[in-house]
């Protein structure tokens, strides 16, 4: 078992390439333009001790904390999938990723140790 964890993977993405990901889906193009404006023009600060930063434009990622932010980001890492023979089996849920393979001989065995 090998466990992937995407370092900062939900400040990464693309908008654009969602909006076109979504658009290949069966979802209603008024939802698809929801979500395109719901990422669209963010903007964040910082405020520590009650003093602020100024506000930094967000021209990319997903929202963490939010509802849609693991949905939206599953969209991007939908197409890595372990193509074999082996069975092996990989799960993904958010920026997390786990590849299982079975383990055939010892050789097998002491190569994973």
């Amino acid at each position: 078992v090998i466990s992937f964890d995407l370092k900062k993977a939900f400040d990464s993405v693309s908008h654009n390439i969602i909006c076109k990901k979504l658009g290949k889906t069966n979802i209603n193009p008024y939802v698809i333009n929801w979500i395109r404006n719901f990422l669209t023009d963010r903007r964040q600060r910082v405020i520590v001790n009650g003093i602020e930063t100024n506000y930094v434009d967000i021209n990319k990622g997903v929202p963490q904390g939010t509802v849609l932010g693991p949905f939206l980001f599953s969209l991007m890492i939908n197409d890595l999938t372990v193509k074999d023979s082996n069975n092996n089996i990989l799960v993904k849920f958010a920026d997390d990723m786990t590849v299982s393979a079975p383990v055939k001989n010892n050789y097998d065995s002491a190569l994973a140790e």
